[in-house]
């Protein structure tokens, strides 16, 4: 579209831009009481009004964007129609194309899957044994690499060569370390033979010295037992007559023991005796000092309540007795 078109077809706008600027003019030049009701009214109505032209703005856009939305639409479709042509005959080659790709890629794998079959990861692929190693070393050499191998035979070659040099010498490493590893085992055994025979013939040795032990001791204690016999018949008779003697002996201290028991069963009950009478002499003492003085305190007590009362001695004395008695509650006599 020329710009001339493009003048052309924003012309309808015009009207629209007159009409804002003599809005601009006059929002420039009109002042709102805002806090008044009138004032307030007033701007609303001018907001309304501004609205409106916003409005009328949308709508003209609208109209105006029609014709070109639909025109879109018609460019597409044709493009999108003449796009499907293109790739139908597109697909015509690229299928072929793709299908010898594919066949490269995996022509290519394969070859890439052969020499990782060659190449020993460091760590991982390391035999542990020459046995497993020779294995290895032999499955390596059993691959033929020659022309079949296309452009990676190059490749193919020297991932086997690097195996085999690294495998010859881990097999070199490995015979020679179990070659040691069996002598030394070879030592070992010897020796644990002969640390065998030495503790058999230790072991033979004190069996010996201990079954000669046990014969002196079996001896020993023969004799020891005579002795101790002999002993203690010595001892029996001794302890038999120390234990006449001690006989006797508690026989008179128990005797003595009888009499000396009698005597002071005697003193006891007599003191006993004592203490009961005066304790009896006591308490006889004790309940008379009471009655003398519970009879002094009620005496005292009737004596008050006469002063403060109008009733007669014999009435008061009643009184004090109920109160003691617990007759009259609340009320105590304090001895």
């Amino acid at each position: 579209m020329t710009a001339t078109e493009t003048m052309n077809h924003l012309a309808p706008y015009e009207p629209l831009r007159a009409q804002i600027a003599e809005l601009k003019e006059a929002n420039a030049n009109t002042v709102f009481r805002y806090e008044e009701p009138k004032g307030n009214k007033l701007a609303r109505s001018h907001v309304a009004s501004l609205r409106t032209v916003k409005g009328d703005i949308e709508r003209k856009r609208k109209e105006l964007k029609a014709d070109a939305l639909e025109y879109g639409r018609k460019v597409d479709a044709v493009a999108k129609e003449l796009t499907g042509e293109i790739e139908a005959m597109i697909d015509v080659h690229q299928g072929p194309l793709d299908l010898i790709e594919s066949r490269e890629e995996a022509r290519k794998t394969r070859h890439l899957a052969n020499i990782a079959s060659l190449t020993l990861i460091p760590g991982i692929d390391e035999p542990a044994t020459s046995e497993a190693c020779s294995k290895k070393l032999a499955y390596i050499k059993s691959f033929a690499v020659d022309d079949k191998w296309e452009e990676f035979k190059t490749q193919a070659l020297e991932a086997q060569a690097t195996s085999v040099r690294r495998l010859e010498g881990s097999l070199t490493k490995l015979l020679r370390s179990e070659a040691e590893a069996a002598e030394l085992a070879k030592h070992r055994e010897a020796q644990a033979k002969r640390d065998a025979e030495e503790a058999a013939r230790i072991t033979a040795e004190v069996q010996a010295r201990r079954e000669a032990a046990l014969v002196l001791a079996a001896e020993t204690k023969a004799k020891r037992e005579a002795a101790d016999a002999a002993m203690a018949e010595a001892r029996k008779k001794e302890a038999e007559a120390q234990a006449a003697i001690a006989a006797e002996k508690e026989k008179t201290r128990k005797a003595e023991l009888q009499v000396a028991k009698a005597k002071q069963e005697k003193a006891e009950a007599e003191a006993r005796a004592a203490r009961e009478e005066q304790a009896k002499r006591d308490a006889e003492a004790k309940r008379a000092a009471n009655v003398t003085h519970r009879e002094k305190v009620i005496d005292e007590a009737v004596e008050a309540l006469v002063r403060s009362t109008e009733i007669n001695r014999d009435d008061a004395k009643n009184v004090i007795h109920g109160i003691i008695a617990g007759e009259i509650p609340h009320v105590t006599v304090n001895f």
